[in-house]
């Protein structure tokens, strides 16, 4: 039976605005971590967001598979570089002559990532549903299809002679050893986005598809918005020396990447959902295998595994066997969503700490205090996802439990690096922060607002 609800005019503004909430802390997190699994939590976060200002039944009821798959959907632009994409519209060198190719660029890279990611979000809805092994040949079809167009549009890529024909990185002096042009892929993005969207158009599930195109209009806007935004700050004599040091302007362009981009997305989303349909024994035995090789290969490149971590930097075979999995049972989904995210990003801050001497008892207390966490989350996964009634009601307190979680990691890496400078007598911890790192004390202040806020608005229909 498909789904009659219809979404008021203030429905359908909250979604929009909880989705820019979520993501605008979620892509200021992901700043601190980076990498594939580093955007993993923009697309957790924003799903979550969408179905706590639902007030749909059938869309609560997804928020877990939405979330996982949303997950592990925004991590596919994790493989895209940007760094000199930026430098492009906002180094004092070269911002008057490539400002508009720098944007550009930004807007291409900006659209496949947030199109892939609300094309794979709102196939967990089910409008159509998408079967396991589907899913696992889609994701084979895509690893094919962005193969492809690495090699038709980004390449070739010998610097400093040969460079792609359209190129947005370091194409102006390649034969700089201290900054040397990187490898870009968004073309083999697009072509994977293309062919996610030839099959969604096969399956005629439209309101997916609609969402698709939401996600590349926000992702387009969200990051040239962004990125102007970075540019116009760092114009020199623009602002004083005491506002740069209370800026991160680099942070200001990721948060306005997540809060345009996602606010775009929200006000796109269906917020529908079809009649979940029964599985074959086939879908399930093959969900259940992708399943157990995709918690494999994560927890091997978490360890630091350097195969498994380039597994997981080639888009959309690993994620889509993650993605199969959550759709072939829940539970795979509340584990990604509890322990799964909070162990990615606790060993981060592990290997982090690890670089830097005397701080292996940091480390040990860090692991000690994660595994009780992590058996906790587990079972309490495991549970959510074998009652179906139990994780709508409880999904928003899964959302609050995440958002901390990812706070806390974001607030360790960022206020514990080494110190700069001596400390001053009777000066505190939080006192010398403030003098050295003005910035990164306001930022994780936004986060614990941001926080608070994402907290209050998916719990607001559970009082």
């Amino acid at each position: 039976m498909s789904d009659r609800y219809q979404t008021s005019p203030s429905e359908r503004t909250a979604l929009a605005a909880t989705a820019g909430l979520a993501n605008c802390l979620g892509w200021g997190i992901r700043g601190e971590f980076g990498g594939e699994l580093g955007a993993m939590p923009c697309g957790a976060l924003t799903a979550y967001a969408l179905a706590a200002a639902s007030g749909n039944p059938r869309v609560r009821a997804r928020a877990a598979q939405m979330a996982a798959i949303g997950a592990f959907a925004f991590s596919f632009g994790g493989a895209e570089t940007y760094g000199q994409t930026l430098g492009l519209s906002q180094h004092p060198d070269l911002r008057q002559q490539y400002y508009w190719w720098g944007i550009l660029g930004c807007a291409i890279k900006g659209a496949a990532w947030f199109g892939l990611g609300g094309g794979f979000m709102g196939m967990a809805l089910a409008n159509r549903r998408h079967r396991p092994l589907e899913v696992l040949a889609l994701g084979g079809a895509m690893t094919g299809l962005f193969r492809l167009g690495v090699e038709l549009l980004n390449k070739p890529m010998d610097p400093p002679d040969h460079l792609p024909r359209i190129y947005f990185s370091n194409f102006h002096h390649p034969a700089d050893p201290r900054d040397r042009p990187r490898r870009e892929v968004w073309g083999g993005l697009w072509l994977g986005l293309a062919g996610l969207m030839a099959y969604l158009a096969l399956k005629r599930d439209w309101p997916t598809l609609r969402m698709a195109v939401s996600g590349i209009a926000g992702g387009a806007t969200g990051f040239a918005g962004g990125q102007a935004i970075q540019a116009g700050g760092r114009v020199p004599g623009r602002f004083s020396d005491r506002t740069h040091q209370l800026i991160n302007w680099w942070k200001a362009m990721e948060m306005s990447f997540g809060l345009i981009g996602s606010t775009v997305l929200g006000a796109g989303f269906p917020n529908r959902a079809g009649e979940p349909e029964p599985l074959s024994e086939a879908d399930r035995v093959a969900g259940g295998l992708a399943g157990l090789a995709c918690a494999g290969i994560l927890a091997l490149a978490v360890s630091g595994r350097k195969w498994a971590e380039s597994l997981i930097e080639h888009p959309f075979a690993w994620g889509c066997a993650g993605m199969a999995a959550c759709l072939a049972d829940e539970r795979y989904a509340w584990g990604l969503l509890l322990p799964g995210e909070l162990l990615v990003h606790v060993a981060d801050v592990a290997e982090h700490w690890r670089r830097e001497p005397g701080r292996e008892g940091q480390v040990r207390a860090l692991w000690g205090a994660f595994l009780p966490i992590a058996v906790a989350e587990t079972a309490w996964a495991w549970r959510l996802g074998s009652k179906p009634d139990r994780a709508e009601r409880q999904f928003p307190v899964a959302l609050a439990a995440l958002t901390w979680g990812l706070v806390s990691m974001a607030g360790l890496k960022s206020l514990t690096r080494s110190p700069r400078t001596p400390q001053a007598k009777g000066e505190g911890w939080l006192a010398r922060q403030w003098r050295e790192r003005p910035a990164s004390v306001l930022i994780q202040g936004a986060f614990v607002l941001l926080g608070a806020a994402l907290t209050v608005a998916a719990t607001r229909r559970e009082t």
